[in-house]
């Protein structure tokens, strides 16, 4: 991508907030495994996304992280 990314933080937000559906989808799914935990709010606003599979994407990270911590809802 021809990016210079000082921290893997910057990486993720970078390909969160990118133009291309697929990334976002992988980034967010790097989420739920725990790369980033600080960026869930980034899923958050994901949520709004207009591709159909990051919204649902970001549903279930979103979802599982709630999970994960011991409550139900996100």
């Amino acid at each position: 991508f021809g990016w210079r990314l000082n921290t893997r933080r910057e990486a993720m937000v970078r390909l969160l907030e990118g133009p291309d559906p697929w990334l976002r989808v992988c980034a967010i799914h790097s989420l739920a495994a725990g790369v980033d935990p600080g960026a869930l709010e980034q899923a958050r606003r994901l949520g709004a996304d207009p591709d159909p599979v990051v919204r649902e994407t970001a549903a279930l990270v979103l979802r599982q992280a709630a999970i994960d911590r011991g409550g139900m809802n996100p």
